[in-house]
């Protein structure tokens, strides 16, 4: 269904600063588990069937696909993910410039990303046709809302994505795996360098180096 171009062209990391502790790094590695191919795509495709909903309406899944499809291939950090506005979105570019997260003091929307200001995604023929699809809503100007038209909360995601998972028997990952996922099927492309990934998602080469060198599959030893 959907082929890994997007590479030619980019936890729910809000910043643990703000909760006072610290995640020691071999568990932030460990949590790095990102999906196959096969799975990614699965879990896309049955988003917006409502396979998985239980027999309420209001129990549906298909309003969180384009999050979860955008997500999975842009590699974005959630906070701008649920902050990504229309105006954001540029004729080659997506530009994620905004936080929006939950803290012990409700909802805020934070100016500026974790490591600079802003970040320019390239938008190729893929991210272009995933963009095109979704519908334009007058009286937000979010990307991604629920069925009200409101901006995305996380948590009735993450509901979504549980019961998605659970129908499709896939061992139990939390979408910020998406990021995880982008990342790692970049790497294993070689067809963009470590910096250069890290700069897509806006991250640095050491991290990258650190955090999915070596968990993004399997090692060959090469030829010599």
């Amino acid at each position: 269904m959907l082929e890994e171009d997007l590479i030619h062209n980019i936890v729910w990391n809000v910043s643990r600063k703000d909760f006072k502790f610290l995640v020691p790094s071999s568990k932030i590695k460990a949590d790095i588990n990102p999906f196959s191919v096969e799975e990614r795509d699965r879990i896309i495709e049955a988003f917006p069937t409502n396979k998985f909903a239980q027999r309420y309406k209001n129990n549906s899944h298909s309003q969180y696909y384009p999050a979860i499809i955008f997500w999975f291939f842009t590699g974005c950090i959630t906070g701008e993910l649920l902050g990504l506005r229309w105006r954001d979105i540029t004729e080659k570019y997506v530009i994620f410039n905004q936080n929006r997260i939950k803290t012990n003091q409700g909802e805020i929307v934070k100016k500026g990303l974790k490591r600079q200001e802003s970040r320019s995604f390239p938008i190729n023929v893929q991210l272009q046709k995933i963009l095109n699809d979704l519908e334009r809503s007058k009286d937000s100007d979010y990307i991604f809302r629920d069925r009200k038209g409101k901006p995305l909360i996380l948590n009735s995601l993450i509901k979504a994505w549980t019961r998605v998972l659970g129908g499709l028997e896939l061992s139990y990952r939390r979408p910020y795996q998406c990021r995880h996922t982008f990342i790692s099927l970049c790497l294993n492309s070689r067809k963009l360098s470590p910096a250069e990934v890290a700069k897509l998602v806006g991250t640095s080469p050491a991290m990258i180096y650190k955090h999915y060198l070596g968990t993004s599959g399997n090692t060959e030893v090469p030829i010599l």
